[in-house]
This record gives structure tokens, sequence and C-alpha cells, in this order.
């Protein structure tokens, strides 16, 4: 990608700041650190908490430091926040899980760290790693909010408590998503439907002949996407290494040619409700039609153990239910996808040395 940072060690950057100070009247520093305006109090900022070290420089500081040489014209910030983990290393266990910020409502700025924690596992607890996220302490005033922080759910779906819930103002219920759109829906339900129909995994549907899968691969390759989308889908042979994209390009370009005819008009149909829903859904053109989608997506979830078997609706295909009411809070699917997230953690994950 264009925009991409060039992966140069700064070793290699300091020898070729040299070479320029040397060799041209450029000046320029002589350190990357000093180029690159590496901040000198890092080190400081570490701390140790259960399993690992953890570095974090907040939302406060994160903003200013993004906006310091323009002035965003924003009445407020609204936030996405996202912490997800990844390995360093193929060869070790080490795991580097940062804290990600984007601003909602200005589409155009970077995702920002605001910390991230190193160990040999992932966080041990929530409280040593989301404390420092948590400046205000504030009581909801939902009614199931309100509940939440009672610890009335304690047992079932809230296991422990949660920094998170310190945060002021925060709904947990509301301002909590479920419904996004790379591991809910791309990475879980559409995974879910394509998998299962070319592997058998839902009944009554066999798994598809080595014919047929051929023969689907060759059509995959045919079919013309757009050419702002930059993936290409890969054959079925591949298919469990998809990513989350192309099984987005596969809901919304390739499910008609692809299903139609191959399964149950019962199968199709019902996965046709899916695809409507999701694709009205992601875009603010759409808007009015949101209500609809959520009713789409209603007869869709209670329809699935009728099509597939109740033992396969998972969490995520009832969390379907919740999308629409968050679209109409937060904007299309897009607004508050994991997918700029995700690209910034491979970009985190480049810089890291390899040894």
């Amino acid at each position: 990608m264009a925009n991409e940072p060039p992966k140069l060690p700064h070793a290699t950057l300091n020898k070729l700041l040299h070479l320029v100070r040397e060799n041209t009247e450029i000046y320029l520093p002589l350190d990357s650190r000093t180029l690159l305006k590496t901040p000198l109090q890092v080190g400081k900022e570490i701390f140790s908490i259960a399993g690992g070290q953890h570095w974090y420089q907040g939302i406060q500081n994160a903003l200013r430091n993004y906006y310091q040489e323009v002035t965003p014209a924003l009445d407020a910030f609204k936030i996405n926040l996202s912490m997800d983990g990844l390995p360093l290393h193929n060869s070790g266990g080490t795991q580097f899980w940062p804290i990600l910020m984007q601003v909602h409502n200005d589409p155009k700025a970077e995702v920002l760290v605001l910390g991230a924690y190193c160990g040999t596992s992932k966080p041990e607890n929530a409280e040593g790693y989301l404390r420092p996220n948590v400046t205000f302490e504030g009581v909801g005033r939902d009614r199931t909010d309100a509940e939440f922080r009672s610890g009335i759910y304690a047992g079932g779906h809230q296991k422990r408590p949660s920094p998170v819930s310190e945060f002021y103002d925060l709904n947990v219920i509301l301002d909590i998503v479920v419904g996004d759109r790379l591991h809910a829906i791309d990475l879980d339900v559409t995974k879910k439907l394509l998998k299962g129909l070319v592997l058998g995994f839902l009944p009554p549907f066999p798994k598809w002949s080595s014919y047929e899968q051929e023969e689907i691969s060759f059509l995959l390759s045919k079919i013309e996407i757009p050419g702002e989308i930059h993936r290409k889908l890969r054959t079925l042979k591949h298919l469990t290494f998809w990513k989350g994209s192309e099984f987005s390009i596969f809901l919304h370009y390739a499910r008609i040619p692809i299903l139609k005819g191959r399964i149950s008009e019962k199968a199709f149909y019902h996965f046709t409700l899916y695809y409507v829903a999701i694709t009205l859904l992601s875009s603010k053109v759409y808007k009015q039609y949101y209500t609809y989608a959520g009713e789409l997506l209603k007869q869709f979830v209670e329809e699935f153990s009728k099509v597939y078997g109740a033992g396969h609706v998972t969490s995520n295909v009832h969390n379907l239910l919740h999308i629409a009411a968050e679209v109409n809070r937060f904007g299309p699917l897009s607004t508050f996808s994991m997918y700029p997230f995700e690209n910034k953690l491979k970009l985190i994950k480049d810089c890291v040395p390899k040894y």
C-alpha cells in the first residue's frame, strides 16, 4: 500500500543519514530516533503487570500528538477502542497486545496506539491491562447498564468486574458493540455458512464433491470484482486460509452465481435474508432501511435452526439480532469495524525486529 511506512531497520537508516550528510548539502540528523521523533521518555512509561510489561500513553496524549498541527473540526471526540493480540515470532511464545483507538467521527484520522502489552501469554487479567485506560469514574443511568454494574449478571456473561465499566458515561450494554464486521460477520457467520456448505458441516447438505469444488473454484476465478477492491478470491482449496475480506467479497459479489442451484431453495432464500440485511447495514445510503434490515436478521436467526439444526445457532448467530440497533446508534458497519485495527496490527508487527 502506498501509505505504509518503509520497513527499514534503524541501523540501516542511521547509515543512510550519514551518507546523506557526507555527500550532499541536505541537513538531516544523524540518528534515526531524532529523524523519526521517537519519544525519549518511553522507557520510563513502561511498567510491569501480571504476565508481562505494559506501556500506556493515554487517550489525551494520543489525540494531542496526532492533532498537534491541525485543529480538528469536532465538538467532541467519539472513539472506537480495540484490544487484540498477535504472536511476534513463529518460533516463540511472545505475544503483543496493543490498545488501539479510532476517532469515529473523523474517518480520515489514522488508527492511534494508546498502549501495548508484551508478555509470554495474553494479559493475565483485565485489571492491570485496562486500568490505565480508565481516567474518569461515573455511574451509568440506563437500567440494564446499572444492572451490569451491580453485578447481577455475575456467573454468566459477566465473569468478573472490568475497569472499562468505570469509564464516565459509558453504557456498558449499548456502547460496547457485538456487530464487528470482521469477526462477528465475515470471519464467523459468513465463514460458517460457506465452509459448512462446502465441507458438509451443515446438515442436511452433503459435502460438495471434488468435481463440484473444482467447478466452483473456476467460477470464483472468473468473477469480476470492482477495481477498488485489491484482493481476489482464492480457490476452495485454500478456503481454510481465506481472510475476512475474502468472505466479505464472496457474500456481496459471488453468492448468487456460486450458491444458486447448488443448495436447496429454502437454504438459498435463508442465505439471501442475511446477504440483503448486511448489505443494507453496510452503507449510510440505505439508512431508511436499517429497521427493515433488523427484521430480516431476526427472521434469519429464527429460521437458522430450521434450516441447519439447533446445534448450529452459535452466540454470533444470535448476536445478529443486535446489529441493526448498533448501526442505528453508531453508523454503518464499516464505521466500527475491526478491519482498520487489523491493518494497524500488521504494520506494528512488521516494525518489530525479527530474531
